[in-house]
């Protein structure tokens, strides 16, 4: 099932405008009017998780200093064009895109990446529309979309953090450690838009010391396989248990206000983050740290 995206606030930047053709390896180029059919994408900063609260006497505060994007990191797209030719019906093309961080910048995914995507990895998905046309390194409008006389056309773009894999089989394979950001608009030729990424998780840090640690999450999700054909998810939404090693990493889940969190069996409270303008909890977007009991004590803060 296509899973709705977030409300909350922007926190990542996509600028669509207009590029010229580039060599193979170079990076994202720079705006320009030459290439009217190209879309160009500018990347802002990675979006920063807001500490979340155990206590109701803790603030919650921005954390920037950990938002980096990392070497590696790979950011999906799957663009939807659609047109009316004059005196048509309306005619569409969908396609698979992705850029790679490299320590530097943003790049295309390699011209090998394409190929070998195109031939054993992204497929239409059994009962996925039939005008999916493949993995494109460089997407951009149909030359049909603008002909003379074309009417309503348009684009619909959808962005999706899933980690660093480039999968050989186009299924994403993702689990508890992994972040997920989505988002998505729609926009028209020629028109600059701003697309948001935003958290599908809350994040959970274990300030860990030693092997051992038991972390257990009761009504809780995360997503195990994502198919990039159709870009749908699947998820796990049982409880589930996982032994945390030393000086271990984040956690990823989604969080809501009947999920609990277990160190060694012990339940940490997690305070919602904010309410949302429909009173609703939100925990997604926000990271707890959480250090395992010491004799039963506890000391008062962000834990």
């Amino acid at each position: 099932m296509k899973h709705k995206l977030l409300s909350t606030a922007a926190v990542l930047l996509l600028v669509l405008l207009t590029w010229s053709c580039t060599t193979d390896n170079d990076p994202v180029p720079a705006p320009v009017t030459s290439a009217p059919r190209e879309l160009s994408i500018s990347i802002g900063p990675r979006p920063a998780y807001t500490a979340g609260a155990t206590l109701p006497a803790t603030r919650a505060v921005q954390t920037p200093d950990a938002a980096q994007w990392e070497t590696g990191d790979v950011i999906w797209l799957h663009v939807g064009f659609d047109w009316t030719p004059a005196g048509g019906t309306q005619a569409n093309k969908t396609y698979i895109s992705a850029l790679r961080y490299n320590g530097a910048g943003w790049s295309p995914l390699s011209v090998q990446d394409s190929i070998d995507l195109n031939t054993s990895g992204i497929k239409p998905a059994i009962g996925g529309p039939i005008n999916f046309s493949g993995f494109k390194r460089h997407p951009r409008w149909p030359a049909e979309a603008l002909a003379d006389g074309t009417t309503d056309a348009k684009v619909r773009f959808e962005a999706y953090y899933l980690g660093t894999s480039i999968p050989v089989d186009g299924i994403l394979s993702l689990g508890y450690t992994t972040d997920v950001m989505t988002g998505s608009d729609s926009f028209s030729p020629g028109v600059p838009a701003v697309i948001s990424l935003e958290h599908r998780y809350a994040r959970m840090h274990v300030a860990n010391e030693v092997d051992g640690t038991e972390l257990m999450l009761s009504n809780a999700k995360y997503y195990y396989e994502w198919n990039l054909s159709n870009m749908t998810a699947k998820e796990r939404e049982n409880g589930y248990f996982l032994s945390v090693p030393a000086k271990s990493g984040y956690h990823f889940a989604a969080i809501d206000n009947n999920s609990k969190v277990y160190l060694n069996r012990r339940l940490y409270n997690l305070l919602p983050g904010r309410i949302d303008e429909s009173g609703n909890e939100v925990y997604n977007g926000f990271t707890y740290t959480l250090i395992p009991l010491k004799n039963g004590t506890v000391t008062p803060g962000d834990w």
